[in-house]
């Protein structure tokens, strides 16, 4: 039984024609970007776990990032 599991595995990464398959680089980028957004999100969720709290944070950066833009010109 082990020995069918094993081969059902290796079967994941054939495709049709017998040939193996792997990730390009744009998925990899891609993956690597939604995961980054998701802990983003869930940073933010962590400090304010309410929809009111998130609008909040969001309003704050803004600001941040509209004080930090006027400063450095």
């Amino acid at each position: 039984m082990l020995t069918t599991a094993n081969q059902e595995m290796a079967d994941i990464d054939t495709v049709a024609g017998g040939t193996e398959r792997s990730a390009t680089t744009l998925e990899l980028f891609f993956d690597l970007a939604y995961v980054f957004a998701i802990t983003q999100v869930v940073a933010l969720v962590h400090h304010e776990p309410t929809v009111v709290g998130m609008l909040r944070s969001r309003e704050e950066r803004t600001a941040e990032q509209a004080t930090g833009s006027e400063s450095a010109s």
